[in-house]
């Protein structure tokens, strides 16, 4: 079983998915500003990362490993798969899912969060993102820094929004989308994401 250390054991644990960068964003943003959490372990699909660290936080393996987190108490968990969240988020919700280890959303107290805005679990905005009222950002999509959405906008499931990029107000940003960091994306006249200025990918609406 995997040791905690003991520095740790009466805090809640929580457990990074993906050593990318992100992670090191979301690892200060926890230390800095969500001082009831404390990023305990990285767990990251790719074995080129496993046995090293970010920030100090122990990249400790696989997926296999789960298990033995959850023994270890760790029962919570945040994604940070960078652009890799459109492909993997879907098998990385399952796994926690299938040993009860629980998503949680993070949110920067830096950023600005409207009226009626929802986040859901395992979605993650960043230092100065400005989520206008309305907004809704599905299941372990992450914000980055300086991100802007516009009111009543619609971002889906397993989507990534780099840092900089502006949303236009009532888009609907298809589940497993991704946007490279400063893109504008302007409304089509259904109100889909239509024109898409600079990086990323639309995915097709189901």
């Amino acid at each position: 079983m995997l040791q905690i250390h003991p520095e740790f054991e009466s805090l809640n644990l929580l457990l990074i998915v993906g050593a990318t960068t992100e992670a090191k964003e979301i690892i200060d943003l926890v230390r800095e500003g969500i001082p009831e959490w404390n990023p305990a372990m990285i767990v990251d699909p790719d074995p080129r990362s496993h046995g090293t660290s970010i920030l100090e936080v122990p990249v400790v393996g696989g997926y296999e490993k789960l298990e033995h987190l959850r023994l270890s108490e760790v029962k919570h968990a945040i994604l940070a798969l960078g652009r890799r969240t459109v492909s993997q988020a879907e098998e990385a919700i399952q796994r926690l899912q299938a040993e009860e280890i629980e998503l949680v959303t993070l949110l920067h107290p830096g950023a600005m969060i409207g009226s009626d805005v929802e986040v859901a679990p395992g979605g993650s905005v960043m230092a100065g993102a400005i989520l206008g009222p309305g907004v809704k950002v599905g299941v372990g999509s992450h914000i980055g820094a300086g991100v802007v959405i516009g009111p009543d906008a619609r971002i889906g499931d397993a989507c990534f929004v780099g840092a900089g990029s502006r949303i236009a107000a009532g888009i609907r940003l298809p589940h497993r989308s991704w946007l490279e960091l400063g893109a504008c994306l302007l409304p089509s006249e259904d109100g889909t994401a239509g024109r898409l200025s600079g990086g990323g990918e639309i995915a097709p609406e189901p």
